[in-house]
């Protein structure tokens, strides 16, 4: 195991593109180093991505640590936290759906963790696709 960077992240200039699958919708995701992003589900639907990068499963994120955390801590630096404005309304960030998930520390090629929706726990798995060409 060994700790995840921004760089593993988003490793071109411009950001970095992965395929996502959550509870069998499939979609991209393009993270920028900022913490924005874009999830494209669709030809004609795109939402806003806002994500918190290079977390441990004991840190808190809006009130919750890392799924599956059982106390014992880490320094890895390979969690991350990334909300979807499903519904469109950038002004209420509350709304967002919430994915949190860890990094691989081998590969760093890709992620999985758990998404909600309605309260209810539905998995995630991203992986790499290329980078974003300026």
């Amino acid at each position: 195991m060994s700790v995840v960077t921004l760089n593993d992240i988003v490793k071109g200039d411009y950001g970095s593109i992965y395929t996502i699958i959550w509870d069998g919708w499939k979609a991209t995701l393009t993270l920028g180093r900022d913490g924005s992003g874009y999830l494209s589900y669709h030809p004609r639907s795109g939402y806003s991505v806002r994500a918190e990068y290079l977390k441990d499963p004991q840190d808190t994120v809006d009130g919750q640590t890392g799924p599956g955390y059982l106390g014992t801590p880490s320094s890895l630096k390979h969690r991350i936290v990334f909300w979807v404005d499903f519904p469109t309304t950038p002004n209420d960030p509350q709304d967002d759906q919430r994915f949190d998930g860890y990094f691989f520390t081998q590969t760093k090629d890709g992620m999985a963790g758990v998404t909600w929706w309605n309260g209810i726990p539905f998995g995630f798995y991203a992986k790499y696709l290329g980078d974003v060409i300026g």
